[in-house]
């Protein structure tokens, strides 16, 4: 039995460079098939638009407290039609604040206000990414809530 130390050999380090570079090929190639096949949910081109259309919605909602709750109800049963639970839970969370501020929900606005965990731009940008990650084929444009705008 040899016990002398010997060199690393150039047949060494290419057969470690090409272990190495079969090892990144599945590695990237699974992560690939697993977005593909098990990423986020893809909600279909309907409840992307009508997830678009409670968005604009939110935009323009009645005044008073009557014509506000009658509008909550009905955009609730349109919300109800997103059959895309995942797409569902961000446009939940944007009709929640929209209405907090159109009807000056005290309670509701001291959440988004909290003075030890304000709602910022990380929170948009996150419910922003959440509800795009579903509408693969369509952008939402779902524009920021100004808190400060609740009368």
């Amino acid at each position: 039995m040899n016990t002398e130390t010997r060199g690393i050999r150039p047949r060494d380090i290419v057969l470690g460079v090409l272990t190495l570079a079969l090892l990144a090929g599945i590695y990237f190639g699974g992560t690939a098939v697993w977005q593909k096949y098990r990423g986020p949910s893809q909600a279909t081109a309907a409840d992307c638009r009508t997830a678009q259309q409670l968005v604009d919605t939110m935009q323009h909602l009645p005044k008073g407290k009557a014509a506000l709750k009658a509008s909550y109800t009905q955009e609730r049963k349109t919300w109800n039609t997103i059959s895309d639970g995942y797409l569902q839970a961000p446009i939940s969370g944007y009709m929640s604040a929209a209405y907090a501020v159109a009807g000056n929900d005290t309670e509701q606005l001291a959440i988004y206000n909290d003075p030890a965990d304000p709602w910022g731009q990380d929170d948009w940008d996150d419910l922003i990414d959440t509800a795009n990650s579903h509408c693969h084929d369509r952008e939402l444009t779902i524009p920021q809530i100004d808190f400060s705008a609740a009368s």
